[in-house]
């Protein structure tokens, strides 16, 4: 006990000397170490510690320290009898042994088995270890093509086996024809790999395939002229250029269906140009009440447009001139015997307020094909022109009418013969109509003035299937007096330029 005692005295006064020295250091200014990494001067392993070197970076003192083991096996491979495991370098470890395995392989080398020779495959385990795995000759001979005095056969070239010898099969390679002078020539090749070279003879005619002079250039279409010269010799001919083929499509044009790109040189279509029309209406004359219209139809992709077309404002339903033309049913001319007398059996009655009545006589139609009229009675009635005094003309509302608005356009001017050219003609026009029990439904009287001219337009509702609308047409012709004024001695005619066009007015038009 006593000797422990002192022991521990001892160390302890050891430690209170070093703690002295650090202080002190030799250094005065080194109160505490800075140690660097230090210098391993043995290593640690998985079971044993390592020693290391520090040393003070301030005052260079070292100090000698334990590394720690790192409980980390070093292993290697081993392997024995199929099987291959890991060891520890530095203590008694080792892995569980188990079987190489056909992944752990790795090809290293191989030799080929031939017909004869077998071959082999070398492999590498991962551990180390080393297989050789042999390839059993395949039987199947290598061949290669020998040949000699025009026979071909093959050789194996692993033993001694060989094919029958056979003629040669030839395949041309390359050609130089001949031409009017020089020997021309064709090469073969066998499969076997031999060749041979056959002559060509002269042909002694010459052949003018080099174009040197070009007279008439060709087309797409049409051969042109030049000078060929031999290939085989310097002589010259005349001969046609053949026609390209190469066409310019460059050109519009179109047929009645589609519009298309041509050639500008032959006119050949190109096929894939081809499209249909886009045809739209243009109008040329604008269709009123008072005037058909004219239009058409052209093309907006091309130039193509098709003849003019009249065409009418909707609701058109006829034109008194047609019915003059004898084109149109509907329509009668002839003259009334009008007044405002009380009616009479003969007269059809008016039901206007007053003593309205008419009696209308039907004319004659002379079917001139130049000039169609409807003449008698003191009348004549042509298209877009009348003569005579209570000029009648009568329409008949055609069928499937029913309680429908009728649109009647109306238009009267006066051109004065050079007879009495400051002398005008002016109408009085009366419409009626009359249903079929002889009712009147409608009845106006409106004033034209020649001179002007006059347009007028009235709607006339509630038309039924059978209606029938009467126009009489009294002359007011403009007289010119003597200077005493006791008779005349200059008379405008009874007649002038006249329209009558009928529409049917749709719903939503007659309700507004």
């Amino acid at each position: 006990m006593k000797r422990k005692l002192i022991t521990a005295i001892g160390i302890a006064a050891l430690l209170s000397v070093s703690a002295v020295g650090l202080a002190a250091c030799g250094d005065d200014e080194c109160t505490e170490h800075k140690w660097d990494n230090g210098t391993t001067t043995i290593e640690a392993t998985c079971t044993t510690n390592g020693k290391k070197t520090v040393k003070c970076t301030v005052c260079g003192e070292t100090e000698e320290r334990d590394i720690p083991a790192t409980g980390i096996h070093a292993l290697s491979w081993k392997h024995e009898g199929g099987e291959h495991w890991q060891e520890c370098d530095n203590c008694d470890y080792a892995t569980e042994k188990a079987p190489h395995g056909d992944e752990n392989w790795t090809e290293t080398d191989r030799q080929d088995a031939d017909c004869v020779n077998d071959g082999w495959i070398e492999y590498e385990c991962i551990c180390g270890d080393t297989k050789t795995e042999t390839i059993d000759a395949t039987g199947i001979h290598a061949l290669s093509w020998k040949h000699e005095g025009g026979e071909h056969w093959q050789e194996c070239d692993n033993c001694d086996h060989a094919t029958e010898k056979a003629e040669h099969n030839w395949t041309e390679t390359e050609r130089q024809a001949a031409d009017c002078v020089n020997d021309g020539w064709i090469e073969y090749e066998c499969i076997c790999g031999d060749t041979k070279t056959e002559p060509i003879l002269a042909t002694g005619e010459h052949n003018y395939a080099t174009l040197v002079e070009t007279k008439t250039p060709a087309t797409c279409a049409a051969a042109g002229l030049g000078v060929y010269q031999c290939t085989g010799c310097e002589e010259t001919e005349e001969r046609a250029i053949p026609a390209t083929g190469n066409h310019s499509f460059d050109k519009d044009g179109h047929n009645d269906t589609e519009h298309y790109k041509q050639c500008s040189v032959c006119e050949t279509v190109d096929e894939t140009s081809r499209e249909n029309h886009d045809m739209n209406y243009v109008t040329d004359k604008e269709a009123t009440l008072y005037e058909t219209g004219t239009r058409h139809k052209e093309c907006s992709g091309c130039d193509y447009r098709e003849d003019d077309e009249s065409y009418e404002l909707d609701g058109f339903v006829t034109d008194y001139r047609d019915g003059v033309k004898g084109t149109a049913e509907g329509w009668t001319f002839g003259k009334a015997d009008y007044n405002w007398s009380a009616p009479t059996e003969e007269r059809l009655p008016g039901n206007t307020g007053n003593s309205e009545s008419f009696l209308f006589t039907e004319s004659a139609y002379n079917d001139n094909a130049d000039e169609p009229a409807w003449t008698g009675n003191g009348i004549q009635v042509k298209p877009g022109w009348i003569d005579g005094n209570w000029v009648s003309m009568k329409y008949v509302v055609g069928e499937n009418v029913m309680n429908a608005t009728y649109t009647i356009a109306l238009r009267y001017k006066y051109n004065p013969a050079p007879e009495h050219e400051n002398l005008y003609t002016n109408i009085n026009l009366r419409i009626a109509v009359l249903s079929q029990d002889n009712s009147c439904k409608y009845s106006e009287f409106i004033s034209f003035n020649g001179k002007t001219g006059t347009n007028a337009t009235r709607d006339i509702e509630g038309l039924n299937a059978g209606d029938t609308i009467y126009l009489f047409i009294e002359f007011v012709e403009e007289k010119e007096r003597n200077e005493e004024d006791t008779e005349d001695i200059n008379s405008s005619w009874s007649q002038g330029d006249f329209l009558c066009r009928l529409y049917e007015k749709k719903a939503d038009e007659a309700q507004a």
